[in-house]
Parts: structure tokens; C-alpha cells; sequence
């Protein structure tokens, strides 16, 4: 099986779907399995859309994202929020609602208030986010309000503004996104109250209190279209019924059939400043039980919008949308019909490429030593990339330069050979894969051979910065020593006692030095036959864990960058992938398997929330 159906399929498991068998995946995807590892941040622009937001589209976005937490009407009471150490924002309080600026809105969509727990939704477009504000806008708007505020306004505002609130060329146009952006109700109603300067006059002794907030709520409908003009969603994309009880006024839409569902989404460019793909086709993969068993293609609109419509809505079957950029393949995240909507977006993103490393860092670099024969040292190295700039590392002779240490023979690698992934260079090897940005967005795995005679001075230089270094050795085999080197205990992986050892960073170019000082007893350190078979199966099982859990944590998968992997999050995945390997060797029973599993799955999950 290819290693991406290893990748899909570890993410899958992590996630709680149950796996009857491999996963046989799309051709190529390999190559777009980082894309669902994370993206890196963009910056809010200081400018919204230049166009209303449209709350029926936003209206499924929110029930995607947000209600969760924020709740179906917006009251800040959904199904998470009890479990958040500060409640969510209950959007369609007015005490909330009427101090809401939609600019100001549209950046904590963008960019989150880690300070609240909220995260950013870079994963969404512009458009997508500014609909998202729309709806929530929407959602401290009543009907009643509003048509009351429609009365108001064409008996003492639509002489001057309009009777669509245009300005008619002498006065600001109400309906512009620029007016509407920066301005809150509360503003509204402090600007029809008090007046502005010698245009507008104010309002306070000749309109009631209630009549002043109906007609300021009236105003705002004015930039929310689809509030106003009650224009109903396709038959495929219903409306969440919290549309209805939060006061969006819109004709009954169509029901869609219960069997079946869409998947929507957009393409978007990454790389700043870069304009979204022209004339791009996207690949729509299902898969039940890791079995693919769609495959449809669909063009891009010239906005970048897909859709894939007529789908079966079968439990528990998995989507992913892929698409081929400039000879890479990028993979949307995984996604789901949910049960209660018939629809789920799965946007793309994809990124312009560079043959500049200079943004490559290994985020963690796992070095295992092992000893198989009398005299000899193998070296198991598991790196995890990060590509912390916009564009993707993609050169032509190799993205990744990997020097050798002086002596090193029978070299292996995972995932390739020489030839095709990899080719050998004078210092050691090219990894010719691209890496594309983000956080812990590839692996690298391999091993080599080193003489041993009881004493070794490893020095391993990095082209890259590294941000840490985990060695492990076998315990009471021989001495490991280094400068700054912190002892971190003893791990069981797969029936092995391994003594772990942490390192700090080092700059581009640096050295890792280490000294191992000792004779390896008969048979070696302590270790069966099997030893360097189970170690090796090990460090690669971690790669798959640790994949899947960076693909799965929802600060990646939102697109911010994510956090730093800590040395307690390191040995729950490593024991993880110990579990993995003694229950696919049958030695423990699949209900302690699960049981475990799921503990340590809490922990990791515990340990990245601190």
C-alpha cells in the first residue's frame, strides 16, 4: 500500500472513523497530504470584500464552524461551549449585537482571539468569511425590527438618502460596503439621534427610543441584501433552520432529496499577492472504510468556486477535493456530509512555487540509535519539515539537501529510492519531493550504518534550522552524552526500553554533537534479534501517528500555523505508535487496544491545550 493510503488512513483512524481495511488512494496524493497538515497565517486585510456579504451563503458556513460553539440563533449556547473555559460570544445579544462593527468582525474571523479560544478561519476565503460576518450580522436582526425600521425610514430618512438609502449622489450611500463596514448599530443609532453636523439632523424629540434602534436595524438590513430581498438558496444548500429563528427573512427553499448532498468550495492562492488559478479542474475522492469508491471531476468558475452536486449521502463516507497547481497536487482537508446538513465546503488552497529553501526548518529531528551486530551502530533520523514561507520548496535536483555523517554506509530510505523520490549527492542525498507551507507539513525518514568500537563522536550538521532534537538509545547500552543535552527518562516502544535524551536549537548550518561511550553487551544493548526490525517498524509508525495527529488538530486544519511540538505531546505519540505496533503483532486484545488508544489520544489532545 502506498504510503499516502497510510497517511489518510491514520488520519482517518485518529479521528474516531472506523477502518475495515487499507486505504487505496487517489494517484499522486502523496504529494497533497501536507496540504491538509496546516497553512501558513495570513494577514487580515485592512479592507473587507468590496461587496455586501451574503448571509444565506454565510448561513451554512456558520452552522459548519460556528454554531458548535456560538449556537444555532447565535445566543452563545451550542453543544461545545459548556466545555470552553470562557463562553463564546452570544452574537444575537443586543448588548453584543449592537456595538458589532463588521470590519472588526471580519479580522476575528480571519484571525481568531486565541485569547477567547476562538480560532481563525484562514481555511475560509475573503468571501467566505466576510458571508460568515454577514450571517452573524443578521443574526441581531429581527424581522419585527427591521420592518418596523423600514416604516421609519421612508416617513422621515428616504427624502434625503433615498428610498433605497443610495444617497442619490448628495448624501453617503448607505448600501456601500464602505459605510456599512466600519459602522455599528450603536453608531447608527447615536448618528439618527443626535444628527450629523448641518446634513443630517437628529431625531431624539421627534422618533421614540425603540423607533431610533428599529430604523438604525432597517439601515443595516440595507447592507445585508439577502435580509432585505428574502432571496432563497438553492434547493442543494438549505439554509440552517437557525436562519429563521434568528429574524433572516427568506422564501421557503426547496427541500433537497434526503439521499443525496453537495460538496462545495474554492480555490484560493496562498502565496501573497499571487491571483488564483485560471482554468483549474478539482477531483472530488469518496471513500468508505479507506475503499475509494468516487472519483468526479468538476472545473473552477472564474471566482474559483466548485461544487460536486447528486451525491449519495452514505454514513461515515469521506471527501477529499484535490487539484493539480504548477505539477503539484494539493488535498483539501477531510471532510463529511453531517447528518443534519446536506452539505459540506471543502476549500482548496493552493500556492505558488520556489526553489529557495531558505524557509525549510525541521521542526523536530528524532535520532535513534540501535545496535544490530557486534561492532556496528544504526542510526534511525525521523525529520519533520516545516516550510514557514508562502510558496512551495519545489526544485528541480532535490528541495531537501540531507548530509551524512563521514563513514555512514548501507543508507535506506522510507517512501522512495534512489532514482526517483531521492538521488545521491556528494554529501549525501536530495529529497526531490516539495514541500509546501506550514507547520510539520512533511516527513523524512531514513537510516544508515555507522563502525562502533566503543566510542563515537557523531556530529550532524543541518542546512536548516532545527528547533529541537530527541536521541534515544537503548537503556543500559551505551553513554550518550552532548552540551545543553537534557535527560528525559526511559520509554517502553514495542517491548524496547529506549532512554530519551533532548537537545536544543540549532541555526542554519549548525551541528548536533554527540558522544556515545561504551561497549554493547552480547547480542547487543539488551535487545532481541528482533530489536532493530521492532525499532525501525516503530520511528516509522510514529511518522504515521504523528502525521495524522498534526493533520487532525484543529489549529492546523483552520490554517494557522501550529504550536510547537512539546516533549509530553513527543511521548504520547511515541507510545502511540508502540501500541500500534503491539496490537498489529497481536499481543494485546483489540478492546485494551481501543481502551488505551483513546487515553492516550485525551492525553495528547490535553497536552497541545497547554
Amino acid at each position: 500500500m502506498k504510503r499516502a493510503g497510510f497517511l489518510i488512513a491514520a488520519a482517518l483512524a485518529l479521528g474516531g472513523c472506523s477502518l475495515a481495511g487499507d486505504l487505496t488512494p487517489p494517484p499522486g496524493l502523496a504529494t497533497a497530504q501536507a496540504q491538509g497538515f496546516g497553512l501558513p497565517p495570513t494577514t487580515a486585510p485592512l479592507i473587507v470584500p468590496d461587496r455586501p456579504p451574503d448571509p444565506i451563503a454565510g448561513a451554512l458556513l456558520y452552522a459548519d464552524r460556528c454554531a458548535a460553539c456560538h449556537g444555532e440563533t447565535g445566543l452563545g449556547d451550542g453543544p461545545q461551549a459548556a466545555a470552553l473555559p470562557n463562553p463564546p460570544a452570544a452574537l444575537a445579544d443586543p448588548q453584543v449585537a449592537q456595538k458589532a462593527i463588521p470590519r472588526e468582525w471580519y479580522v476575528v474571523v480571519t484571525e481568531g482571539r486565541l485569547d477567547r479560544f476562538m480560532p481563525g478561519f484562514t481555511s475560509l476565503d475573503d468571501d467566505q468569511r466576510w458571508d460568515v460576518v454577514g450571517y452573524a450580522l443578521s443574526l441581531g436582526l429581527s424581522p419585527q425590527a427591521v420592518a418596523e425600521g423600514r416604516e421609519v425610514y421612508r416617513a422621515a430618512c428616504a427624502a434625503c438618502h433615498g428610498e433605497l438609502g443610495r444617497g442619490d449622489g448628495t448624501l453617503p450611500d448607505l448600501t456601500s460596503t464602505a459605510f456599512q463596514a466600519e459602522r455599528s448599530l450603536l453608531a447608527m443609532y447615536g448618528a439618527i439621534t443626535g444628527g450629523v453636523g448641518e446634513r443630517m439632523p437628529g431625531f431624539e424629540d421627534s422618533l421614540s427610543d425603540d423607533e431610533r434602534w428599529a430604523a438604525a436595524a432597517y439601515v443595516r438590513s440595507l447592507g445585508l441584501p439577502a435580509v432585505e430581498t428574502a432571496a432563497g438558496p438553492t434547493a442543494t444548500v438549505p439554509v440552517p433552520e437557525a436562519e429563521e429563528t434568528a429574524g433572516v427573512e427568506t422564501q421557503p427553499a426547496a427541500t433537497a432529496h434526503a439521499a443525496t448532498g453537495v460538496v462545495t468550495g474554492r480555490v484560493r492562492n496562498g502565496t501573497a499577492g499571487a491571483a488564483p488559478p485560471r482554468d483549474l479542474d478539482v477531483v472530488l475522492h469518496g471513500f468508505d472504510s479507506g475503499d475509494e469508491v468516487l472519483t468526479l471531476t468538476a472545473p473552477v468558475d472564474p471566482d474559483g468556486a466548485f461544487r460536486f452536486e447528486g451525491l449519495e449521502r452514505v454514513p461515515g463516507r469521506s471527501y477529499v477535493v484535490t487539484g493539480e497547481y504548477q505539477g503539484v497536487l494539493y488535498a483539501s482537508e477531510i471532510g463529511e456530509l453531517p447528518a443534519e446538513s446536506a452539505a459540506v465546503d471543502l476549500p482548496l488552497t493552493v500556492f505558488e512555487a520556489t526553489a529557495e529553501t531558505d524557509t525549510i526548518h525541521v521542526s523536530r529531528l528524532h535520532l535513534l540509535f540501535d545496535f544490530p551486530a557486534e561492532g556496528t551502530l544504526q542510526v534511525i533520523e525521523l525529520w519533520l519539515l516545516s516550510n514557514l514561507g508562502d510558496r512551495t520548496v519545489l526544485a528541480e535536483g532535490g528541495a531537501i539537501e540531507v548530509d551524512l555523517p563521514a563513514g555512514a554506509g548501507a543508507l535506506s530510505l522510507d517512501g522512495g529510492a534512489i532514482g526517483d523520490r531521492f538521488e545521491l549527492s556528494e554529501a549525501g542525498f536530495r529529497d526531490r519531493r516539495e514541500v509546501v507551507p506550514g507547520e510539520n507539513t512533511g516527513e523524512l525518514v531514513f537510516s544508515y550504518l555507522l563502525p562502533y568500537d566503543g566510542r563515537l563522536d557523531l556530529v550532524r550538521r543541518s542546512r536548516y534550522p532545527v528547533a529541537a532534537t530527541v536521541a534515544l538509545i537503548p537503556e543500559g547500552g551505551p553513554r550518550l552524552s552532548a552540551d545543553g543535552i537534557v535527560d528525559m527518562g526511559v520509554r517502553e516502544v514495542s517491548g524496547a526500553v529506549l532512554h530519551s535524551y533532548e537537545l536544543g536549537s540549532i541555526g542554519a548550518g549548525g551541528e548536533i554533537r554527540l558522544s556515545l561511550r561504551g561497549r554493547v553487551g552480547a547480542g547487543g544493548a539488551g535487545a532481541s534479534e528482533a530489536a532493530p526490525i521492532v525499532l525501525g517498524a516503530s520511528i516509522f509508525a510514529l511518522a504515521l501517528v504523528v502525521a495524522a495527529w498534526i493533520w487532525l488538530r484543529p489549529s492546523t486544519r483552520l490554517g494557522r500555523r501550529a504550536a510547537p511540538m512539546t516533549a509530553e505531546i513527543d511521548r504520547t505519540l511515541w507510545a502511540i505508535a508502540s501500541l500500534d505496533n503491539e496490537f498489529a503483532a497481536g499481543k494485546i486484545d483489540e478492546a485494551t487496544y481501543r481502551s488505551r488508544r483513546a487515553d492516550l489520544l485525551r492525553r495528547a489532545r490535553q497536552g497541545e491545550a497547554r
